[in-house]
């Protein structure tokens, strides 16, 4: 059996209770900066000013693509919470399939979206022409990892619904950790310049979303959520 790794919302000390909750989630935004800054300097570094400014370029339009993904990880967040806290665990597993199911669906339609329309936005936002091709490479790359972006992000919020917020703070860390290895073995060894640094986010933030998966699916539909939920920190014991 595994100790649960959730952090009970109810009983004992509310300051203490939110406090050893909120650790992992402050230390998560810490590491998602590092992330992004990680990510510039590397490109900056290998591919000089023009590649800097393609990833700032980028940057606005995939905080958009970012910004819908954790809307639908707060919003599902809140039902899933409640009905969590009711012990209703069969609407539980209802509300996190379906979430699951819409944001595969939602982030394909995205997605493609931004790999088919990604220079055309570009030029309707006046995207210098010096950058352009650089700019959209990046984009049509990350477009087609939203997928993986989406549903990463949803998952966590799932996990955060259940109490524990140290697995989504454990995949982030390994993401990143990947995410800049990859940065540096495309961008500066291969020389794949601004798509390099595209594809290397893609990599990552699909082992974080495959992962994550496996662990919901293990927690939710193949132990009993009264018990636990499943999350890398916890350790085995002894029956």
């Amino acid at each position: 059996m595994y100790k649960s790794a959730n952090v009970n919302m109810i009983d004992g000390s509310p300051s203490r209770t939110i406090f050893v909750f909120a650790l992992p989630l402050i230390a998560a935004n810490l590491f998602q900066q590092l992330y992004n800054t990680v990510d510039t300097i590397i490109v900056s570094r290998y591919n000089g000013d023009d590649a800097l400014a393609a990833v700032g370029v980028s940057f606005a339009v995939t905080m958009v693509m970012i910004a819908f993904a954790t809307g639908t990880g707060v919003g599902c967040s809140v039902l899933i919470s409640k009905r969590y806290g009711e012990k209703r665990y069969s609407l539980v597993k209802t509300s996190v399939s379906t979430v699951l199911i819409f944001s595969l669906l939602f982030s394909l339609v995205i997605g493609g979206a931004g790999v088919i329309f990604s220079r055309m936005l570009l030029e309707a936002l006046d995207t210098p022409k010096n950058i352009i091709d650089d700019v959209a490479g990046y984009l049509r790359i990350y477009s087609a990892g939203m997928p993986f972006m989406f549903l990463y992000n949803v998952q966590s919020s799932i996990f955060t619904s259940f109490g524990n917020s140290k697995t989504p703070l454990a995949l982030l860390i390994m993401s990143s950790l990947i995410n800049i290895a990859l940065d540096i073995y495309f961008v500066g060894t291969l020389s794949m310049g601004v798509e390099g640094a595209a594809v290397a986010t893609l990599i990552a933030q699909g082992f974080s979303a495959a992962v994550s998966l496996v662990l919901l699916i293990r927690s939710v539909y193949f132990k009993e959520l009264r018990e636990y939920t499943f999350s890398l920190f916890s350790p085995q014991n002894s029956p």
